[in-house]
């Protein structure tokens, strides 16, 4: 425990020196920050990229819940871009960091790749392989759930902004912080 302590106190610090907002959510070794602004899938990724981190990938549970109770404190958007795409392949869907997909929170019907002419994707396709979470019920998804969206994210209820995320413990670290938040 105290080993995790120390971890701890070391990656806080050079974390918000990295440029990480200090009001990001930390969770098991990863920071969460949620942006507002609203943009494609390609441009959040590319945000997020900018400033150190990646689009967020859920790949549990319990950072489902975490994520999902930090985006509700934040208005505006009726969801948020993750950084799940399936389109290198329909179907196969992926994290854009190369994580395994074994988690899941799609909504009922989703992944459903609806074909629209208002979905364009960067290719010019009229698909969807872009992974969006929902935030409070709306019509696309109900709360908390994922829908597939086109890049460009067209619809009437469909205001997503993009959810960074930022790895700075190493893997034995985040064990470590895990097995501690267990006992405390």
């Amino acid at each position: 425990l105290m080993m995790a302590v120390l971890i701890l106190t070391a990656i806080v610090p050079a974390a918000f020196a990295a440029g990480i907002p200090s009001d990001a959510l930390y969770f098991r070794g990863h920071y969460y920050y949620a942006y507002s602004d609203v943009m494609t899938w390609t441009n959040a990724k590319a945000a997020c990229e900018r400033v150190g981190g990646h689009l967020a990938t859920i790949t549990s549970a319990a950072e489902q819940a975490a994520v999902l109770d930090y985006l509700r404190g934040y208005s505006g958007c009726s969801g948020y871009w993750l950084g799940g795409t399936d389109a290198a392949s329909e179907g196969d869907w992926r994290w854009i960091t190369g994580e395994t997909w074994s988690y899941e929170n799609w909504d009922e019907e989703q992944p459903d790749n609806y074909y629209s002419l208002d979905n364009i994707s960067p290719t010019g396709e009229h698909d969807e392989d872009y992974l969006g979470l929902a935030v409070n019920d709306r019509n696309w998804a109900n709360n908390g759930y994922w829908n597939d969206f086109s890049d460009n994210h067209a619809g009437s209820d469909t205001a997503l902004g993009y959810l960074c995320e930022w790895d700075y413990a190493s893997a034995w670290a985040g064990e470590e912080i895990e097995k501690a938040e267990d006992y405390g």
